[in-house]
């Protein structure tokens, strides 16, 4: 089973980390985060500048990339095969914080 993993605090934060560890006893691990925070924006779309993905280095995660679009983007692009492999499913999180996007 192929897990790709994003989310919206961006692929430095530690939840990614650990859920995309934990995750790899069940199948194997894509991560495809964005380069920053997208917190409350998350469902952004970039329609204006070329998405672009890149390799990341992450210990303990042999497939990990990022990307300069949103969380949104980066789902798509890895479901789309950006990353040639057939994604099986998608997780998202784990969230640092509370999640606030519809309150605010």
């Amino acid at each position: 089973m192929n897990i790709l993993i994003t989310n919206d605090d961006g692929i430095r934060s530690a939840g990614l980390h650990s859920v995309a560890e934990a995750l790899q006893s069940i199948g194997d691990v894509y991560v495809l985060a964005p380069d920053r925070n997208w917190s409350v924006a998350s469902h952004a779309k970039t329609l204006d500048n070329p998405l672009k993905v890149r390799d990341y280095y992450l210990p303990k995660i042999n497939n990990a990339f990022t990307s300069n679009g949103s969380p949104a983007d980066c789902a798509l692009l890895g479901v789309s095969g950006v990353l040639g492999v057939s994604i099986d499913v998608v997780v998202a999180g784990i969230n640092k914080s509370n999640n606030l996007g519809y309150d605010v």
